[in-house]
C-alpha cells in the first residue's frame, strides 16, 4: 500500500509543536534510613559537640552490714566526656539570569527546583558520611576540613563483631578511632544473634534496629526462609486482600529473637568499609541512643552577586552524637554476594 499521491504527511510538517510533559520525572530514590532513625539531639552550642555519660555501679551481690557498723564513704565513679567534631557538608550551585527567566518544562523556576534538590542530596551525603569509619578531625589551623566521628568508631566491647577489634571496654579514648577491616565473610544468623545479646547485655538496653545494604537483605530474608532457618513464618492476620489472587510474603522485615524485636532495614546509601567497595559492616542498635546533633540545620544560603546569576549554598553543619554508645554493636565485613549461613 502507498499513501496517496501530493499527500501532506505528518513527516512533511514543520511547524510541529513538541509535545513534552509538564513535570520532571525524579527517578532517584532518597530514602536515608540510618539519618532518619537517628533522633535529633540537642543542639550544638559550640563546633565540638561535648556530652558525659555516667554508669552505676556493678551488682554487689555480696552487699550486707551489720547492726550498728560505723559509717564508711565509698568511691564515687566520675562521669566521663565524650565529645565529637562537627562536620560541614554543602551543595553550592549557581543559575545564570536568563536561564532562571526563560520559559521551561516541568518547573516555574530552576533556583527553587535546585534548592529542594540539593537539599535531598545533602541528606544522602549525610546518611553514608554519619555511618563512615573516619576518625573525628578538628579545624586546628583554619585550613582544615573538621571532620565527624563515624559510627564504627563508636563501637565498643562485647557488642563489636569483628575478632580483630578485640574488646576495649568502656575507655572514651578507645572511641572516635578509624576500626582495622577484617577478613570479609558471609552473613551469619548466629553471628548477629552475639552481637544482639551483646548489646542488650552492655546497654540494658533492647536494640531495635538491624540496618544492612539493600542487597544483603535480599540474602537475609532468602536464608530466614531456607531449611537452615526455618523460622520466617508469618503470624498476623493479613486481612482481606485487596486484589484477585494470593499474596505472597517473601520478606522478613521484622525478627523476633529472644532478647529483642527487631526491625530489618535495608539502607541503600549504606557506605562500604573502607577496604573493599563490595562489602559492608551491619548495624544493631537502639535507635534511642544514636543522635544527631546539628550546629546549623540544612539552611540556604543566597551568595553575594559578582556575576549576572543566581548563587547559591545549601549548608548543613552537624556531628553524630552516640549518647550512649553502648547501645550499639556492629556485624562487620560482610559480603553481600555470598549465602548466609547458620
Amino acid at each position: 500500500m502507498s499513501a496517496q499521491a501530493n499527500a501532506y504527511q505528518r513527516v512533511d510538517q514543520a511547524n510541529t509543536l513538541e509535545d513534552v510533559h509538564q513535570e520532571i520525572m525524579d527517578i532517584t530514590p532518597d530514602d536515608t534510613p540510618f539519618l532518619s532513625n537517628c533522633p535529633v539531639g540537642p543542639s550544638s552550642q559550640n563546633t565540638k559537640k561535648e556530652w558525659d555519660n555516667d554508669k552505676l555501679d556493678p551488682q554487689n551481690t555480696a552487699n550486707a552490714w551489720i547492726d550498728g557498723d560505723v559509717f564508711a564513704g565509698q568511691a564515687i565513679t566520675t562521669p566521663f566526656r565524650l565529645d565529637n567534631e562537627n562536620q560541614i557538608s554543602r551543595k553550592d550551585f549557581t543559575i545564570t539570569r536568563r536561564a532562571r527567566k526563560v520559559k521551561k518544562t516541568g518547573m516555574r523556576d530552576e533556583v527553587s527546583r535546585q534548592v529542594a534538590r540539593k537539599g535531598r542530596e545533602l541528606k544522602i551525603d549525610m546518611n553514608g558520611i554519619l555511618q563512615l569509619n573516619q576518625a573525628k578531625l578538628a579545624d586546628a589551623d583554619g585550613d582544615t576540613a573538621p571532620l565527624l566521628a563515624g559510627l564504627p568508631t563508636w563501637i565498643i566491647g562485647g557488642s563489636d563483631g569483628r575478632a580483630d577489634r578485640g574488646a576495649t571496654g568502656a575507655d572514651p579514648a578507645s572511641l572516635g578511632a578509624v576500626k582495622t577491616d577484617g577478613t570479609a565473610r558471609e552473613g551469619s544468623e548466629s553471628g548477629i544473634l552475639a552481637v544482639v545479646s551483646a548489646v542488650a547485655k552492655v546497654s540494658k538496653k533492647k536494640p531495635n534496629v538491624l540496618c544492612m545494604d539493600h542487597d544483603s537483605k535480599s540474602k537475609f530474608s532468602a536464608y530466614m526462609f531456607s531449611t537452615n532457618a526455618r523460622i520466617a513464618t508469618p503470624y498476623q492476620d493479613h486481612g482481606a486482600n485487596k486484589r484477585s489472587g494470593l499474596t505472597v510474603n517473601g520478606a522478613v522485615d521484622v525478627w523476633v529473637t529472644d532478647y529483642a524485636v527487631i526491625e530489618v532495614v535495608p539502607d541503600l546509601y549504606m557506605p562500604p568499609r573502607l577496604a573493599a567497595a563490595d562489602t559492608f559492616d551491619f548495624w544493631i542498635y537502639n535507635t534511642s541512643g544514636v543522635w544527631v546533633s546539628y550546629f546549623d540545620q540544612i539552611s540556604t544560603n543566597a551568595m553575594a552577586k559578582v556575576a549576572d546569576s543566581y548563587d547559591r549554598m545549601v549548608l548543613v553543619d552537624y556531628t553524630l552524637m552516640p549518647s550512649n554508645p553502648d547501645c550499639v554493636g556492629t556485624f562487620a565485613d560482610v559480603d553481600p554476594a555470598l549465602d548466609w549461613v547458620v
